[in-house]
């Protein structure tokens, strides 16, 4: 469930383009501040169902998610705008802070930058340690010099496709989402200290749709 939230963060889906004669739905990144230590620039991900065919709400433009499914990264890259503060023991230093909600009365907001809005969910899930996640990514901040133009694909342990769980387990996460991440350094995280440094903010301005594969297929056989 989580990696599916973590999509939506790093990602931030919208449809903007559609490619080839089989409407290749190609999704595009956000930035939600003008000038972050960080900058995600030029980000394009496609989405496909569980045998691998591109798919994407192009009626309603709306970014869509198939459980289970594949993510496709087809480019992107990282620019450090500022050098980065002293991380010190980055695995315990670097967070993110997550804002997810979904379209719904019955499940509303989940997470509130970074606190749980729901007795099912944890403060953990919604602070996770960005390192814990992304390993590769913090071993690549440490070393990172202002100016530095990185490929996002250097982030992540895969060749470009990210397999998506199946979503039995998790059936609430059916429906529209909308998610916010806010990269934050703690220097010395205590119990304490109040908010961190804002490094990097991403989202999603509109509503991303999450939906089972075999939804997307019922559906298709219906319009035959």
């Amino acid at each position: 469930m989580f990696l599916i939230f973590i999509i939506l963060i790093i990602f931030s889906f919208k449809c903007f383009e559609f490619t080839n004669n089989n409407n290749n739905c190609i999704l595009k990144i956000n930035d939600l501040l003008s000038e972050d230590y960080l900058q995600f620039r030029n980000v394009q991900v496609k989405s496909f169902d569980s045998q691998k065919r591109p798919v994407c709400d192009d009626k309603n433009k709306l970014a869509t998610i198939h459980l289970p499914g594949w993510l496709k990264l087809i480019s992107g890259e990282v620019v450090i705008n500022k050098l980065l503060p002293s991380l010190g023991n980055l695995n315990k230093t670097l967070e993110l802070s997550l804002t997810l909600e979904q379209d719904s009365f019955f499940v509303g907001k989940i997470c509130d930058r970074g606190q749980s809005q729901s007795s099912f969910i944890s403060d953990e899930f919604c602070s996770p340690f960005f390192c814990h996640l992304l390993p590769n990514a913090c071993k690549i901040l440490l070393k990172a010099k202002i100016d530095q133009i990185i490929p996002l694909s250097n982030f992540f342990p895969f060749d470009g496709w990210l397999p998506l769980e199946d979503p039995l387990a998790h059936p609430i996460l059916s429906g529209l989402w909308k998610a916010e991440a806010e990269l934050l350094l703690f220097n010395e995280k205590t119990e304490e200290e109040e908010e961190g440094k804002l490094l990097a903010k991403i989202g999603n301005e509109g509503w991303v749709l999450i939906r089972e594969s075999d939804d997307w297929q019922q559906k298709e056989h219906e319009d035959l």
